[in-house]
C-alpha cells in the first residue's frame, strides 16, 4: 500500500478566483504522477503467489479523493488498468476485507 500526500498547494485555500479554479487540475496531476510513479513497482511479485496483483493507493484526506474523482472520471479505471486502486479511509477496510476474503 502506498499512502499519497499531495505536494501541490491545491488543498490550501486560494486568494482569487484564477487560483482556486487551478487547485483542482494541480492535484489531479499530483494523483496521476504518484499513479504513474507507482504502477511499474511490481509489487505482486515480492510474495509470488500470494501476492495481489495490484497496488492500494490510500488517499488519508478524503476530500482530496473526492476532488479527484470529480475532475476526472477516468482517473479511477486509468489507475486500476495501471495495477494501482484508489482508496481513502471511507473505502479501506471493505477494500482489504475483500482482498482478505479472495
Amino acid at each position: 500500500m502506498s499512502l499519497w500526500k499531495s505536494r501541490s498547494a491545491t488543498l490550501r485555500s486560494a486568494d482569487g478566483e484564477e487560483e482556486r479554479k487551478s487547485h483542482p487540475k494541480e492535484h489531479l496531476q499530483s494523483v496521476r504522477s504518484h499513479v504513474e510513479r507507482l504502477a511499474p513497482k511490481d509489487y505482486g511479485s515480492l510474495y509470488g503467489e500470494r501476492s495481489l496483483d495490484f497496488a492500494l493507493m490510500l488517499m488519508l484526506i478524503e476530500p482530496a479523493f473526492a476532488l479527484a474523482l470529480q475532475n476526472a472520471e477516468s482517473l479511477y479505471q486509468s489507475a486500476f488498468d495501471q495495477g494501482v486502486v484508489i482508496v481513502s479511509p471511507t473505502t479501506l477496510e471493505a477494500t482489504t476485507l475483500t482482498v482478505a476474503s479472495i
